[in-house]
């Protein structure tokens, strides 16, 4: 029997979405850093002259759900006037220096004393606390060793030995890990203590068979250390996973720092407030000479049409950057009054949340939610959280039918090693057992990979060796 296939034709209606232009844009610039928001601006007002920045006019707070008009691009052709060509090598000067450029160690570190409390009294000065810090991070070499004594460090700082002792342990404390120790054995320590593995038999090794571990003499160290040779290696393998040199791996980097988008502040009178970082959100504006111009009789037809069509190119930006600061704000708004316990009582008290919930609450869809906190950071009283974080699916329910989030669940886990015996480490199975009293029924193997994915090593490699 042949089967005989004949071609017709047929009609089926289809519903697409095609995004314009403007669309496009905005959707580019919602998912942007704050650095590469900046790096996208500098390029921006490189191409159109009509643009300038400023920190003195506020773009005002519109409704996220509102349809934003915009006008679709055109060809044009530069004028020849020499006054804007200078007009533009002037702004071109400025915004290449808003570009990435390398940052030096010294000020990827200062960078982060910078944004912790206490380091500037309220008229924007350097503590002695600071200053120690400073000197601290003056007598860093380039792979981020310390090479200065607590006393030459008071000495130049004029303070203290405790405070200069203070500076050392919190530029220690800053990343990357390692950063200021005064010998290989303390950069190491550093970064184990980091790992919470403080008393591990890799700490032990580093503590006192480091020169051993160098020649490779496993088997003696288990002997000294009294514990399996199995352990030995697998804690020297660990060991030789660590950064030597620290500093190496911030020397000239891109000068990518990562800066909170939104800061939370707890009100004395109870409940939080949004502040949004400038450099996320900068605000752009049409230089009003340009306005006055495309109105000018006496500039010709071309040079009127070319600022009017860079006007409009202008302004569609502005909108964009309007909807981004608008949703971002509100994203960051509902994230708190969602995560209310977290920002009370910190990681253990973080809840279940989608973004689809945001994404329901503002009318928008769930990949609009997707790209706005994507890569964006918020700073709060427990620390700096990316967006991401507060997004979460519930693992579990308590007795009472309460859902918790695996973040909360992972923050539990971390709380109860932190207060475990170290000569005698919990079991996952143990771990367990506490959190059903709890109310949390988390099965062993489901404590393991919580505990792995925190980088908190299994019981045995927790032993504290005396």
């Amino acid at each position: 029997m042949e089967l005989t296939i004949s071609p017709t034709l047929t009609q089926t209606q289809e519903q697409r979405q095609i995004l314009t232009q403007e669309q496009l844009q905005t959707v580019k610039l919602l998912q942007l850093t704050s650095t590469e928001l900046r790096q996208e601006l500098a390029q921006a007002m490189l191409d159109n002259p009509v643009l300038e920045m400023s920190s003195e006019i506020e773009i005002p707070i519109g409704d996220p759900t509102e349809e934003v008009s915009l006008q679709n691009d055109t060809d044009y052709q530069t004028p020849s006037d020499d006054n804007w060509n200078k007009d533009m090598d002037e702004k071109r000067m400025y915004f290449f220096s808003l570009l990435t450029a390398p940052m030096s160690l010294t000020e990827y570190l200062q960078n982060q004393l910078d944004e912790m409390s206490g380091m500037k009294d309220s008229e924007g000065n350097g503590t002695p606390l600071y200053n120690a810090c400073f000197q601290v991070l003056g007598n860093l070499d380039d792979n981020g060793y310390l090479g200065a004594t607590d006393e030459e460090i008071a000495k130049g700082a004029g303070t203290d030995l405790e405070t200069a002792a203070k500076a050392v342990k919190i530029v220690q404390s800053l990343n990357p890990p390692g950063i200021a120790g005064r010998n290989l054995r303390e950069v190491l320590l550093l970064q184990l203590e980091r790992k919470r593995e403080k008393g591990s038999i890799a700490w032990d090794i580093v503590d006192k068979y480091l020169e051993m571990l160098g020649r490779n003499h496993i088997k003696e160290i288990a002997k000294g250390l009294d514990v399996d040779v199995a352990e030995a290696q697998e804690a020297a393998d660990r060991i030789r996973r660590l950064v030597p040199r620290p500093g190496q791996s911030v020397a000239g980097v891109a000068a990518n720092v990562v800066m909170p988008d939104v800061t939370v502040i707890p009100k004395k009178d109870g409940g939080w407030s949004i502040e949004l970082g400038e450099l996320g959100f900068p605000e752009v504006h049409i230089d009003e000479k340009y306005s006055q111009m495309r109105n000018d009789d006496s500039i010709s037809k071309s040079d009127k049409k070319y600022i009017r069509e860079k006007i409009n190119e202008g302004q569609q930006l502005i909108e964009s950057l309007k909807y981004r600061k608008t949703l971002i704000e509100k994203i960051a708004t509902l994230i708190v009054y969602y995560q209310k316990d977290f920002f009370e009582k910190g990681p253990s008290g973080h809840k279940p949340l989608l973004m689809s919930t945001i994404a329901d609450k503002l009318g928008v869809s769930e990949s609009t939610v997707s790209r706005a906190v994507a890569n964006k950071y918020m700073k709060t009283t427990f620390g700096l959280y990316q967006f991401r974080y507060f997004f979460t699916q519930a693992v579990s329910s308590d007795s009472d039918g309460n859902d918790s989030s695996a973040t909360a669940i992972k923050a539990k886990i971390v709380e109860i090693i932190g207060k475990e015996d170290e000569s005698k480490p919990l079991s996952d199975d143990k771990i367990a057992a506490m959190l059903a009293k709890d109310g949390l029924k988390v099965a062993r193997r489901t404590v393991a990979k919580y505990r792995e994915a925190e980088g908190i090593p299994a019981t045995s490699l927790r032993r504290k060796h005396i």
